[in-house]
């Protein structure tokens, strides 16, 4: 009955987006121009951010003749060793962006608890600097609503049924990119 349970509670939240915001942020996401889509999560959202990388960069060209251009902050493990060396851990994600990012692009970030100070201040610097930031956010990201552009928020404090959430939102994003009805 566990289980059950589970994804009784998985489909209420589901039921129960903000699916105008999806649809906004797949708008704005369109509109970036050739720019990149920067994509940050911690722990089980970097997971999430590996996958809709994916989807936007090859699925798009497989079915479309041309991918986004999109890159995962924190994907290469070798230079997060080396940067933790020199700066605190929680400043990794807007030090990438200082080094590769130009005003323009596009900042996509997951936190399944809402608060998480590395993905937090990537969106300061990202705003700060040019950029749009886009936020999925759970547990108490309504607590940092002034540091994103577009923020769809989980009502929920249980971090896998929001990463649930946030990958089945992802992929939301790039049916609404690929043009796909269902």
């Amino acid at each position: 009955m566990k289980s059950k349970n589970y994804v009784n509670s998985l489909v209420e939240i589901l039921t129960n987006l903000d699916f105008d915001g999806i649809d906004q942020i797949t708008e704005t996401i369109r509109g970036l121009n050739g720019g990149t889509l920067y994509i940050a999560g911690n722990g089980g959202n970097a997971a999430n951010a590996l996958h809709i990388a994916t989807d936007l960069s090859k699925g798009l060209y497989v079915s479309q003749g041309k991918g986004l251009n999109v890159k995962v902050l924190g994907e290469n493990p070798a230079l997060l060793s080396a940067a933790v060396n020199d700066m605190p851990a929680n400043e990794y994600y807007a030090f990438l962006l200082k080094m590769q990012s130009k005003p323009g692009d596009l900042l996509l970030v997951y936190t399944a608890g809402g608060t998480s100070t590395n993905i937090v201040k990537a969106a300061e610097y990202a705003k700060l600097n040019g950029m749009k930031v886009i936020a999925l956010t759970g547990g108490k990201g309504l607590l940092n609503k002034s540091k994103f552009d577009l923020q769809l928020h989980v009502y929920s404090d249980n971090i896998q049924f929001v990463e649930d959430v946030h990958a089945v939102i992802g992929h939301i994003l790039f049916s609404g990119l690929n043009n796909c009805d269902s």
